[in-house]
């Protein structure tokens, strides 16, 4: 053990090291730019399957045995693709069963009491069956493995370093023994005051394994969606987010650095003990042995071993990163909308409020009211008052555009079919960290990822807000209604919101402010009874997940 204590200390420092220096990394990446390109996980997982230990000895077949493990990692995910990777330190115990065909040991040695009646040779055998072998290796193995993660799905790839740490094994079988003198006529066998007879056996000792370079892959599916996601809080922390993975393994031994040799063999035969008065068969005359490679004196018995794990495997991760929002996620609030009524005579005036959409208090705003109709020509164009909120005007019932500006905050643009109430009002959003907005009016081909050509206005709108706040991240989601499957309203709502992320990297806005997702029908806004309620609930919309803290809303509201 003690030339393997610096190979440990290495490993342990090596593990050690690379998550500290991994999350100094990411901390130095969070002071830049507020926001790390991977998350980092610590996993615990374990393991069970089939084993087997693969070898060259004639005339033997391996049924193979059994294999369990458990271990610790370290691994990481990427934000915006499906890149991981995995580091870790697990303990693996495996075992392998080895049967042999019957087989013969010949030798020959000199009977007699010289003094008396002279030495003469006598020819003997030792014929073994059965004989089973059972070999066990405990190792300390350390992975490093690269792969994808696929929504539901993930594969990995890579080796595996073995440093056997504890290696043995047992022998049982049958062992008959016989001789012939060539003075005499016939065979000894069934002789028990002379040890020629058969005697059950069983022995064991120890294997050196050594260090082990091992292929390994492994795949399976995400538990994520079936499993608790959240930790309860610790010392009034944020919840630690959780992920799960449940799949198979496979480990195939590819390099023997050491040849991993027992002392001389793997199969080995235990010391013969005769009788008393039985007659004495030394072992160093034994002159002809079948199969070739099972005496330890034979230097062609130093037979690698190569093994072979197959298995399940479950995996608990436990996220070490920080997320940018630890924050529950709001619901979206929809756009107030004047409620649809029997149409009035043209109002004397038309009024704007505009308030905080968190505070609701008044604030000023810059207002303005466009015809949608031609010849398009603006109405209207005033600063509502600080205190009260409101702007006024005289004017008639028609289709009109409705646009409200301020500084820090997110412009309201709307389109109204006519002027029915004589109040509009209008919450704007600032512009901070979990401000989520719905771009209205952004429509696609039916059951499909298409943005309409005439409803590309709110991803306009989006463009414009992202030139003008060039510090600004968002996440854009996509919604469905509860109509279909559920895996396919997740595929297709994640389509769509990457149809707006693919819309907006063409206008100019660096991928690295966005990312996207779908979410099937699993956060509905309105019923899912109604065809109204459908009608809202698919949707997308975006949230701004960082926000520099100049020109925000806090700001805005002390000019």
């Amino acid at each position: 053990m003690n030339r393997f204590k610096p190979i440990l200390i290495l490993i342990l420092a090596f593990l050690f090291v690379v998550p500290c220096e991994d999350a100094l990394s990411q901390r130095r990446k969070r002071r830049s730019s507020k926001r790390s390109p991977v998350r980092s996980y610590v996993d615990i997982y374990g393991g069970a399957g089939y084993s087997l230990m693969m070898h060259n000895i004639a005339g033997s077949k391996t049924p193979g045995g059994g294999a369990g493990m458990i271990g610790v990692g370290y691994d990481l995910k990427h934000r915006r693709n499906p890149l991981i990777f995995h580091a870790g330190l697990e303990f693996m115990l495996l075992n392998s069963t080895t049967k042999m065909d019957p087989f013969r040991l010949e030798g020959q040695f000199n009977y007699g009491d010289p003094t008396i009646t002279g030495n003469y040779p006598m020819d003997f055998y030792m014929d073994f069956n059965p004989y089973k072998e059972s070999h066990n290796r405990f190792s300390i193995n350390v992975p490093i493995l690269v792969g994808a993660e696929f929504d539901r799905w993930y594969i990995m790839g890579g080796a595996k370093a073995q440093i056997g740490v504890l290696g043995f094994y047992n022998t049982r079988g049958t062992v008959t023994t016989s001789a012939n003198d060539h003075q005499l006529i016939g065979d000894f066998e069934n002789m028990p005051t002379h040890a020629f007879e058969a005697n059950d056996f069983k022995s064991n000792g120890n294997i050196n394994f050594g260090i082990d370079v091992t292929a390994s892959v492994e795949g399976g599916v995400v538990l994520d969606e079936w499993m608790p996601r959240n930790m309860l809080k610790l010392n009034n922390k944020n919840r630690t987010k959780l992920s799960y993975r449940a799949g198979l393994f496979a480990d195939y031994g590819i390099l023997n650095i050491n040849a991993n040799r027992t002392e001389g063999s793997i199969l080995r035969f235990p010391n013969y003990d005769n009788v008393e008065g039985g007659t004495p068969i030394p072992a160093n005359e034994i002159k002809n042995v079948s199969p070739k490679s099972l005496l330890a004196s034979d230097k062609a018995a130093n037979t690698k071993l190569n093994s072979l794990v197959v298995g399940a495997k479950f995996t608990v991760l436990f996220q070490v990163s920080k997320e940018p929002v630890k924050r529950k996620r709001p619901k979206p609030k929809p756009k107030p909308r004047p409620k649809p009524q029997v149409p009035l005579p043209d109002p004397p005036f038309f009024y704007v409020l505009v308030r905080d959409f968190d505070t609701e208090k008044p604030i000023d705003a810059d207002v303005k009211l466009y015809r949608n109709i031609a010849p398009f020509d603006t109405v209207f164009v005033s600063r509502t008052d600080a205190e009260t909120g409101m702007a006024q005007t005289r004017v008639k019932s028609s289709p009109m555009g409705l646009r409200v500006s301020r500084s820090g905050y997110i412009e309201y643009v709307d389109s109204l079919p006519g002027i029915y109430n004589d109040t509009i009002y209008v919450d704007l959003q600032p512009i901070k960290e979990n401000t989520i907005v719905i771009l209205e009016n952004l429509l696609f081909d039916f059951d499909k990822a298409t943005i309409k050509n005439d409803s590309t206005t709110s991803v306009l709108e989006l463009e414009k807000l992202m030139k003008e706040n060039p510090n600004v991240i968002i996440e854009i989601t996509g919604h469905t209604d509860n109509v279909g499957r559920e895996s396919y309203n997740k595929k297709l709502s994640e389509r769509r919101a990457k149809a707006v992320y693919d819309l907006m990297i063409q206008r100019g806005i660096p991928a690295d402010r966005m990312t996207y997702k779908g979410m099937g029908s699993r956060d509905p806004i309105d019923t899912n009874e109604t065809d109204e309620g459908r009608a809202a609930n698919r949707r997308v919309e975006f949230m701004i997940i960082y926000a520099d803290d100049n020109g925000s809303a806090e700001e805005a509201t002390t000019e």
